[in-house]
């Protein structure tokens, strides 16, 4: 999912040139994560929320045995193509947004905001609204847009770190490299 990285927070656009040209700095690839309603945009804040409910609701659960067998690697509390890892597959399915988030992580060599290194951009999305029922591979021919990066934002990064420290500690017993 590559997006060009926006100089300024700008709700609308008139076109695509006027977001990847006047208004872009860089470009960034984010791939991964969870799309947030139907318009394809993936948003850090919004991921962080549900990243820290599941594994709040992890980490409370395993304080019983019941919690802990039902959330273990492969119990089909949940269904994903990680099971089998021997990693609770909760842990598995939060990381996956965590991944995502990690790139959205503003570099030192970004033009316009290189100066703020380690700080996290805030979203990612279409240029303009696509409409519901969209289907990605429909940007840029039926919907006639492009993929754009919000600048970074003080509450993205400490979502993250918030995020990333929780799973951190969770993580410590099957992935100390991970964690």
């Amino acid at each position: 999912d590559t997006a060009t990285v926006q100089t300024q927070w700008q709700n609308e656009y008139a076109s695509i040139d006027e977001a990847t040209g006047k208004y872009g700095s860089s470009k960034i690839t984010a791939n991964g994560g969870w799309y947030d309603a139907g318009d394809h945009g993936k948003y850090v804040v919004n991921g962080g929320i549900s990243i820290w409910t599941l594994q709040n609701m992890y980490e409370r659960a395993i304080q019983t045995e019941e919690g802990v067998a039902k959330f273990a690697d492969g119990a089909d509390t949940m269904v994903i193509p990680e099971a089998g890892d021997k990693v609770p597959d909760i842990l598995n399915e939060t990381a996956y947004e965590l991944d995502f988030i990690k790139e959205m992580r503003v570099d030192s060599s970004e033009p316009t905001w290189g100066k703020y290194e380690g700080l996290y951009y805030h979203k990612l999305h279409d240029h303009k609204w696509t409409g519901l029922a969209t289907r990605p591979d429909g940007y840029e021919t039926e919907w006639k847009t492009t993929r754009i990066v919000k600048p970074p934002t003080f509450t993205a990064t400490l979502n993250y770190a918030a995020c990333a420290g929780q799973a951190a500690r969770l993580w410590a017993p099957y992935d100390k490299a991970k964690a």
